[in-house]
């Protein structure tokens, strides 16, 4: 597990985002993650609608400029070719008591849980 300072370039669904992940030195990757541990309901339902506006909205709370903290689960790709991973607000380097994104998504009924 390793964690990353990650800016934000797209939600895909509520439970998968694109981001440019600072692996340091100067160097960066773009990667797909899956929100571990989730499942949300697909964009091509109501639910799944408002569960990425519920994302987009926490996103602007909690990461306004875009920028995340990304703790990765594994570091390998799942089988759609994702990474699993945690995200938090990067207010958690300060000392904040933000829980992660997918914690929020389960305690709000935007998703549940995926074993």
């Amino acid at each position: 597990m390793y964690e990353y300072r990650a800016r934000l370039l797209k939600r895909v669904d509520a439970d998968t985002l694109r981001l440019e992940v600072d692996q340091g030195l100067d160097c960066t990757i773009r990667l797909t993650v899956r929100l571990a541990g989730i499942d949300a309901p697909e964009m091509s339902t109501e639910e799944g609608r408002q569960a990425a506006a519920f994302v987009d909205a926490w996103l602007q709370e909690h990461a306004p400029d875009g920028i995340v903290l990304l703790r990765t689960v594994k570091d390998r790709k799942e089988k759609y070719g994702r990474y699993l991973g945690v995200v938090f607000p990067l207010s958690l380097l300060d000392g904040a008591m933000v829980p992660d994104l997918a914690t929020v998504l389960l305690a709000t009924g935007h998703a549940r849980p995926y074993p």
